[in-house]
């Protein structure tokens, strides 16, 4: 990155930089190549702006990490249409958000003038360019709100409707009275210093999950592992690595265990054994079949027995952790549950995929009393120091904040309609400049 300032303290001293216009420059910056870690930049008016910049850096360049979370320190209050009627017409998205949101309403909405301030109308002025601003790009996982952009945070997390929010504002429902639903995204609480997520497993859940009862017909899958488990490598490799979880508990091979057809068939004594060895059996046939690129076949139907196994496929629940819940052996449920945590990514982008655990996540438990919580927020808040705490002002202004913050901005998108002429300008450096290759690659 320094060398390529320098190149860059280099360029501005060309004829190329004296003769080339500023939009020119700045487009093929912004719509050139994609963003890495190492970061600097400015809005400029003029090309002076760019030499005074590059004179004015600092020798040590800060390692910007990729971000994916805001903490909001404020939701802004607009005194009238005018302050956002720039934004509105610079940028159509804002506008389509706004009256989406209120269809019945945008009128109203841009005769606000004077210091007629409309709490309400701020709360969507700011929801739409938070919107917006994720349609460029800027992909927000974690989010937080402080002070009176408290609701905001919560509406474009999804807990709480926009015309739940608007009523509250207005005075004309309670807070108590709203619907609160699961966030979209993952949610800071600040009041208990943790977060809420789309989907929260917990040991109710898995403890539902895990008890699985099948009859006969649990078979065809072991009859599958007898015949699968002496010829096919593939499969008795993935088998094998079930082998120190199952001897753990069982004392005794999987393969043993499956051809000892008189012992699996005691269902009253070792129920649960064959239900282990069944999702053994097709937790190996899965990972065949994607190795290979083949349709899965399932063979019973039991939606906890799949639940199960998206759970081990998706790496949330280790080999050890699901035999120990299925046979009831060694169970400390917190010590599961805090693990999953470091997975919440993987349920995040699930697709609908567990249905069982939806179906335990339809209510927001975690704030009993949205009044009283709310009311907690207005005293003490904690933010995640881990966030990047953004302010509302000029859409330009946020995207460049954004992404010196290390948020991902698509600048193709935000100058989609304009054209330019593309020019060459200084490129990356390299360190390396001769490269070895072993022996056995040049032979």
């Amino acid at each position: 990155m320094k060398r390529q300032l320098e190149q860059w303290k280099r360029y501005i001293n060309t004829e190329e930089f004296a003769t080339e216009k500023l939009s020119t420059l700045c487009l093929n910056l912004l719509k050139g190549r994609e963003s890495f870690k190492y970061r600097c930049g400015r809005i400029v008016e003029k090309k002076e702006d760019i030499i005074k910049f590059l004179n004015s850096l600092e020798d040590n360049i800060k390692i910007k990490k990729v971000n994916n979370g805001i903490n909001i320190s404020r939701n802004r209050e607009y005194i009238g249409y005018v302050e956002v009627k720039n934004d509105c017409e610079r940028f159509p998205k804002v506008k389509n958000y706004i009256e989406k949101m209120i269809p019945d309403k945008i009128t109203e909405f841009e005769k606000i003038s004077g210091m007629k301030t409309s709490k309400s109308f701020s709360l969507v002025m700011n929801l739409a360019i938070l919107q917006t601003l994720s349609d460029y790009g800027m992909r927000i996982e974690y989010i937080n709100g402080s002070g009176n952009a408290t609701l905001l945070s919560m509406v474009y997390a999804g807990i709480l409707s926009i015309e739940d929010a608007m009523a509250c504002i207005a005075n004309n429902k309670k807070f108590d009275d709203c619907k609160m639903s699961r966030p979209r995204i993952n949610y800071y609480d600040s009041n208990s210093r943790k977060y809420i997520y789309p989907l929260n497993i917990n040991m109710e859940y898995l403890q539902y999950v895990a008890d699985i009862e099948m009859g006969e017909e649990i078979e065809a899958y072991l009859d599958k592992g007898r015949e699968l488990i002496c010829n096919q490598y593939t499969f008795k490799k993935f088998v094998g690595e079930w082998e120190v979880a199952f001897n753990t508990i069982f004392g005794q091979s999987i393969k043993e265990a499956l051809m000892n057809r008189v012992d699996i068939l005691d269902e009253k004594s070792l129920q649960k054994k064959r239900v282990l060895l069944a999702i053994i059996v097709a937790n190996s046939l899965r990972r065949v079949n994607l190795k290979w690129s083949l349709k899965e076949v399932r063979l019973v139907k039991n939606e906890k027995f799949y639940e199960i196994l998206d759970l081990i496929t998706d790496e949330i629940l280790t080999k050890q952790t699901v035999s120990n819940l299925i046979c009831n052996q060694n169970i400390i449920f917190e010590d599961i549950v805090s693990r999953i945590k470091y997975h919440q990514k993987k349920l995040n982008a699930s697709n609908g995929k567990y249905k069982i655990l939806q179906k335990f996540n339809t209510n927001l438990s975690e704030i009993p009393s949205l009044q009283e919580w709310i009311d907690q927020c207005s005293v003490i808040h904690i933010e995640d120091p881990d966030l990047a705490t953004i302010s509302f002002g000029n859409i330009l202004n946020m995207l460049e904040y954004a992404w010196l913050q290390g948020f991902d901005v698509d600048w193709r998108k935000v100058f989609s309609e304009v054209k330019y002429k593309k020019i060459a300008l200084p490129t990356y450096c390299f360190d390396q400049k001769y490269y070895w290759l072993s022996s056995n690659t040049e032979k």
